[in-house]
């Protein structure tokens, strides 16, 4: 077992030396057992401490002894502040070890006679203040706007015994351990006693393994410092203005509670102002009126901005906290005297403050304090001001109007409301819904060459949607939903209500606040006077990819022929119905040549076209023909008396979804339009590769591989025929349509004396050459009769070393406008 004993005078500072003997009285041990089991060490406090500082502070009776944290005005007590300096080079959290001390002398000793053993007996010893309890509290406000007192709004760090208690002690401590992280912040002391009105000098002392920076807060006890009417250590320059106010029968709305939002706008409403045109720095203390602490009841305060901020004059749904006053972690009311909440603002960021209690429908008096050195800052209370209101019913109904959220092709079967205002108007905009669903807001524009309609266009843009602070939520499950905007312009918007799965039905209730006159009217449809039509990229059959491959053609194609005179300005919409592909959509137009080209001008996409038009999106400096996205949309100008081709495609073969296709007309006349899915009426499609021991290069035709084209009407027929590579594959190709000589006509190859009917061409360095080396190539051509005709295709290395092994399958197609049929010769 160990023993500690501690010797001592009776007072403080006296100085004697002394000797401690221990002696065997009354126990079982022989001489032996003393000396072998008995150790006397002398204890030594281990050095922890480096740096100590101390203070001196005194209690002056009730003008700063309020007396624990149960009091109203325990913030009246003595404050110390102590800070870590932030550059104290310390890499290790810093131990802390607070002690508050008395600093009087409190004993009367009263000495008995002088015995045998030349020892005194003490007959009495009295504590004068043995009834005097004392506590301590080490505190951290949790904002940094006001770093020289303690605010309400602060946290409990550590506590002598607990939080509310004290001790009957002489010297009472608290320990605590300060991150890193926090070292330059302020930390506060509080020492208190357990009565009120206790006039007692103390001492504050600091112990701590860093160094430190110990000061008293000084305080300005001059008329006009005060919180809740009561004296409060407030340092200079703040000062502090206090107006009261009470919750009645009709304005304890209590806290906000989803089921009736309404209720919390019923609470007292004041508004924060200041003439300063640079952020200033107030707090806002609470302070709850009653005549015994049993009669407090949880409280906060708010301070909240309208989703239209320029709204100041009254609160509206869906508003913005900006600050509150979180007496705990997860706990924005509390059932104590005072709660603070501190914010920033400026000349032109007015705030609403809102005081309420937690129970709606409970009656109290308060005082709020506000806390600043801005003389301009003050608490008013809002004079209703006119604003125009326009409430519009409308609902969802399953088929018709209830196009779910925007990532479905419905949405914009959404009900549509129009609005026009002055620019700089603010508008809040209410939902209300009776039976609530997951609901949004959207603000819409359409695109600039769509500014004239009178209601959504493909292609809009979304100027402003419904989104809390902080989440990527858009849809809510409450009773009232509010949006803020303000008109950047004249220019028309469309406000759109929608719940979150298509052809879910309700009812709703749409409110339009505004503080300047606005046009609001449901908006007017417009029937499209083209059709729309639904496609999708197949794999390995309509899934072309983009530009730069030669599959492109095989993406789906709509032709589109303006018989007119005039040109016709059309908005072409991509819209995905299914799927994650990306989004690209290009117009196409063949070429003019001969009499053989001039008869795919109108039927399908052949080689040799052009590229008229092509979306693009420009997004962080750079330009994409491809994008993420639920629609895309190309505006484009067909020519008069032309036809073009918009081929809807991905970036890349394999990327497979459904999409719906629709053309909007913003000029021209659309009873001179026709807007149709190609289909090519004739077509034979060869996937092949060069046979063992077959070159299929060199300038000559024969002993090449060749396809027996064989015209099956005889009659006069206009072909393309059409040759791919391998993607990847880098190499030059030529394709030849050829006839053999009559008294050949069963020849299954090329023979001497074949004609010519039609081949590839390109010019490279000024030279015509049949050989291409492009992703895609082909030619138009006539034939006429029954006879047999040859398609042959050659291939040659770009590259020395490239083998005829590199040039792997290849792709012949063949267009025609009458019945065909292809077959490989043996």
């Amino acid at each position: 077992r160990r023993v500690h004993g501690v010797p001592s005078t009776f007072y403080q500072r006296k100085i004697a030396k002394f000797e401690l003997d221990i002696q065997r009285v009354g126990f079982n041990y022989t001489d032996d057992d003393l000396d072998d089991g008995i150790v006397i060490t002398r204890v030594k406090e281990p050095k922890q401490y480096n740096y100590t500082l101390d203070i001196r502070g005194d209690w002056l009776g009730l003008k700063n002894c309020p007396g624990g944290r149960s009091s109203a005005r325990w913030r009246c007590n003595p404050q110390f502040k102590f800070t870590i300096p932030a550059e104290c080079g310390k890499r290790t959290p810093a131990h802390v070890t607070v002690i508050i001390s008395r600093s009087e002398q409190s004993i009367d000793v009263t000495e008995g006679e002088e015995n045998d053993d030349e020892t005194f007996k003490i007959d009495m010893v009295k504590d004068k203040l043995a009834g005097i309890s004392l506590g301590v509290n080490l505190v951290k406000n949790r904002s940094i706007l006001f770093p020289d007192f303690v605010l309400p709004n602060h946290d409990v760090l550590g506590h002598a015994s607990d939080e509310w208690s004290h001790i009957q002690a002489a010297e009472v401590a608290v320990h605590h351990t300060i991150p890193v992280e926090e070292f330059g912040e302020a930390f506060f002391v509080v020492p208190s006693t357990g009565s009120p009105g206790v006039e007692l000098a103390f001492v504050c002392t600091v112990n701590s393994d860093t160094p430190i920076t110990l000061r008293r807060v000084d305080v300005d006890e001059g008329e006009g410092c005060c919180v809740g009417g009561d004296p409060v250590n407030v340092p200079p320059p703040l000062k502090a203005t206090t107006i009261e106010g009470e919750w009645t029968d009709s304005s304890a709305g209590g806290r906000f509670q989803p089921s009736a939002p309404h209720k919390y706008r019923t609470n007292p409403l004041y508004r924060l102002e200041t003439q300063s045109p640079t952020p200033q720095a107030i707090s806002l203390i609470l302070t709850q009126v009653v005549s015994k602490p049993e009669e407090l009841k949880p409280m906060a305060i708010h301070c909240v901005r309208n989703a239209a901020p320029a709204m100041i004059n009254a609160l509206h749904a869906n508003y913005k906290i900006i600050a509150n006053s979180m007496a705990r972690a997860n706990c924005v009311y509390d059932t104590t005297h005072q709660v603070s909440c501190e914010v920033q603002i400026s000349a032109n960021q007015p705030l609403l403050v809102v005081p309420s209690l937690f129970d709606p429908g409970v009656t109290g008096r308060y005082k709020i304090t506000v806390l600043t050195t801005d003389p301009s800052a003050k608490l008013v209370k809002p004079t209703p001001t006119e604003e125009h209101v326009t409430r519009l019913q409308g609902q969802w109904k399953r088929g018709q109007s209830a196009g779910g959220r925007r990532k479905f092709a419905t949405y914009l079967q959404n009900p549509q409301y129009f609005i026009q205002g002055q620019p700089g108007t603010n508008i809040q905009i209410v939902l209300h819904q009776k039976h609530p669903k997951q609901a949004s807001l959207h603000v819409i524009r359409n695109s600039d060459e769509a500014l004239a309609r009178t209601s959504i266009m493909p292609g809009y843009e979304v100027v402003q949607e419904l989104r809390e602070s902080g989440s990527n939520e858009t849809y809510f499950n409450r009773a009232e939903l509010s949006l803020g905007v303000v008109l950047p312009d004249s220019d028309p918007h469309f406000v759109v209500p929608s719940l979150f799965e298509p052809n879910d039905e309700n009812v709703f209730e749409l409110q339009f606040i505004s503080d300047k006159p606005v046009k609001v009217e449901e908006a007017k449809r417009e029937a499209s006077v083209l059709p729309t039509f639904d496609g999708s990229w197949i794999k390995n059959k309509t899934d072309g990819g983009n530009l730069s491959l030669g599959t492109w053609r095989l993406n789906p194609q709509y032709r589109l022929q303006n018989s007119s005179g005039q040109p016709a300005s059309i908005l072409a919409t991509l819209s995905k119905i299914s799927g994650d592909a990306p989004l690209g959509l290009a117009i196409a137009r063949n070429k003019p040549g001969d009499a053989s080209r001039a008869a795919f001008l109108n039927l399908c996409i052949v080689p040799g076209y052009e590229i008229v038009g092509q979306f693009e999106r420009e997004q962080d400096g750079k330009k994409f023909k491809y994008v993420k996205a639920e629609s895309i949309t190309l505006k484009a100008v067909v020519p008069p008396n032309s036809t073009v081709f918009l081929v809807p495609s991905s970036s890349n073969r394999g990327e497979l979804a459904q999409f719906r296709l629709t053309l909007d007309l913003l000029s021209g006349d659309a009873s001179q339009l026709n807007f149709q899915p190609v289909e090519v009426p004739y077509q034979v499609v060869v996937v092949d590769k060069l046979p063992d021991g077959v070159k299929g290069g060199g300038s000559s035709l024969m002993n090449n591989p060749s396809y027996k084209l064989s015209n099956t009407t005889g009659q006069k027929t206009n072909v393309c025929c059409i040759f791919r590579p391998s993607p990847g594959i880098e190499y030059a190709y030529a394709l030849s349509l050829v006839q053999n000589p009559p008294d050949k006509a069963g020849e299954k190859k090329v023979v001497k004396g074949y004609t010519t009917l039609g081949e590839t061409k390109d010019i490279v360095d000024g030279e015509e050459t049949e050989f291409l080396s492009d992703v895609e190539g082909g030619f138009t051509t006539t034939i006429e009769g029954k006879g047999d005709f040859l398609i042959v295709p050659r291939m040659t290395p770009v590259d020395e070393g490239d083998t005829i092994d590199d040039f792997k399958e290849y792709t012949i197609t063949v267009i025609a406008d009458r019945p065909i049929a292809l077959e490989k010769q043996k």
